[in-house]
């Protein structure tokens, strides 16, 4: 589980309008995944077919906004839950540069269903909250998605290990998720 602080900065301009609404809502989460898998070695190929489930809960404050008078906007909190399963494995090249260094290049690809994930109906009030009151209803996404990443990891002797993944989500209607991550491990 965790916690999130927010800091949304919206600027209004129109016409002769130059205002700016700010906001530092809070959220917290618990999320869950359990997973299996088997690895099958071929020489320097390993090849393995993975399943994964996965389970979050958020629950967001609501967002009162200031600084742009009676065009804050106020939300009410809202709360939302997805359950995911993951199908698919990953293909990985074990090279061995040197007696110490193994560079490890790997592709993992994976269907994503989502269970839960329905329309929100979120509710808002100009004013920061006292003026009139209007409803916006989020669009439900697709359900099914494509998980592709493609990375490579560097084992350094037994104590140094590093990587860098690219990962993309697609399928989701027009959104698309794209991210970067990187890990070293140290043992001692």
């Amino acid at each position: 589980g965790g916690t999130t602080d927010y800091s949304i900065v919206r600027p209004l301009s129109w016409a002769s309008l130059d205002r700016t609404a700010r906001s530092n809502p809070d959220a917290a989460e618990f999320f869950s995944l359990i997973g299996t898998g088997y690895d099958f070695q071929f020489g320097n190929f390993t090849v393995g077919p993975q399943l994964s489930a996965q389970y979050t809960h958020l629950e967001m404050d609501g967002v009162k906004e200031t600084g742009a008078g009676v065009l804050n906007l106020g939300l009410d909190d809202s709360t939302s839950e997805s359950f995911r399963t993951y199908l698919g494995g990953r293909l990985a090249y074990t090279l061995h540069a040197s007696e110490t260094v193994t560079i490890i290049p790997e592709l993992r690809v994976f269907w994503q269903h989502e269970f839960l994930q329905d329309d929100e109906t979120l509710h808002a009030r100009l004013d920061g909250g006292r003026g009139p009151g209007f409803e916006y209803r989020s669009s439900n996404n697709d359900r099914d998605a494509v998980f592709v990443g493609a990375g490579v990891g560097v084992q350094v002797g037994t104590e140094l290990y590093f990587n860098v993944y690219y990962n993309a989500d697609f399928g989701r209607g027009d959104d698309g998720n794209h991210a970067v991550s990187a890990s070293m491990n140290f043992k001692f």
